[in-house]
């Protein structure tokens, strides 16, 4: 192997020297051109890459919440230097812009907490369970995003006799707090069914025939709530008017036999079927026991509705006499 003049070799390492010159350049702590903070200082940590033992030191203080301020790239080199990291440097930044982040509170979650804590106040099952309106519209608010607890009711006043209310909420900012006060009225409500349109009796009303409706409970008086599905299916004991409250004694069973009507009387037994024509000798809706004339045998059974113009007998039910043969 041919020895390298010394010549090269004062090359090489002065080559090397510069690298590490220039690589040490570049380890200087360099100016970020945009910062976001959640806190209301803002530190050299957040402005710099590598600021180490310093990254902690507020220099300015950050803008108000979810809103963004600039300022000039010199400053913050002159505040950053003066605070002891001497080696800042900015590059080509003219200035820097600083966000300051929030949580946004929007209405709908002010509206669910102050309802929340106005129905413990008044002993009832849930917010759900009340109609709550404010006297101004609420507008959201913006909160320090590292707080636990952004907002929070510090206290509910109930006027006695009235469903007013006035609540008093406290909102963190970060560093501070801010106090909101709201004015409204709480009633209690209940869900009632009514119709949708008039029913005459005996006609059987379906889901679309039937409405909930959020009323004051002491509107609603007695009227027990009852679900859609509790009614549907069933026919009107009466004549029944739209928008009405509806209450389950209001419905019964729907007639599916009429008193004289034609039916199928049918008897079923393991591995047996048999069907004849009978007369309804009395209404009867399903499930219940009604007397049916067989027109063959002349025989009065009696048998369980089933269905639509259908009555079915038990197997203990002679077969000959259903069938219109002997009688035993």
């Amino acid at each position: 192997m041919t020895a390298r003049p010394a010549f090269l070799k004062s090359r090489a390492a002065a080559a090397l020297a510069l690298a590490l010159l220039a690589t040490g350049a570049d380890a200087r702590p360099v100016l970020r051109a945009s910062v976001t903070v959640g806190a209301d200082l803002v530190t050299i940590g957040d402005f710099f890459d590598d600021a180490g033992a310093l990254a902690d030191r507020a220099i300015f203080r950050a803008p108000d919440l979810g809103t963004t301020g600039t300022v000039p790239a010199w400053r913050v080199i002159a505040e950053a230097r003066a605070a002891g990291l001497t080696d800042a440097t900015e590059g080509n930044l003219v200035e820097i812009s600083v966000t300051r982040s929030a949580r946004e509170i929007g209405a709908g979650e002010i509206q669910r907490l102050v309802g929340a804590a106005v129905a413990r106040q008044m002993n009832v099952a849930g917010v759900d369970s009340l109609q709550i309106t404010f006297d101004a519209p609420l507008e959201p608010r913006l909160a320090d995003e590292r707080s636990q607890s952004p907002i929070r009711v510090a206290s509910i006043s109930l006027l006695p006799g009235q469903d007013r209310f006035e609540a008093l909420l406290l909102l963190d900012r970060g560093g501070s707090q801010e106090r909101i006060r709201l004015r409204g009225a709480a009633v209690e409500v209940v869900d009632i069914l009514t119709l949708a349109r008039p029913v005459v009796r005996g006609e059987v009303v379906t889901a679309d025939d039937l409405v909930v409706d959020r009323v004051p409970k002491r509107q609603a008086g007695a009227v027990r709530p009852i679900a859609p599905e509790e009614i549907a299916g069933l026919a009107a004991r009466r004549q029944l008017r739209a928008g009405q409250p509806i209450v389950a004694s209001d419905f019964t069973k729907p007639v599916l036999v009429q008193r004289g009507e034609t039916v199928a009387i049918v008897f079923e037994s393991p591995g047996l079927i048999l069907t004849a024509r009978g007369q309804a000798l009395e209404p009867g809706a399903l499930g219940q026991t009604v007397s049916v004339l067989n027109q063959q045998s002349k025989r009065s059974v009696i048998g369980v509705v089933t269905g639509q113009g259908r009555v079915t007998i038990g197997g203990r039910t002679p077969v000959a006499s259903l069938a219109g043969g002997p009688k035993p």
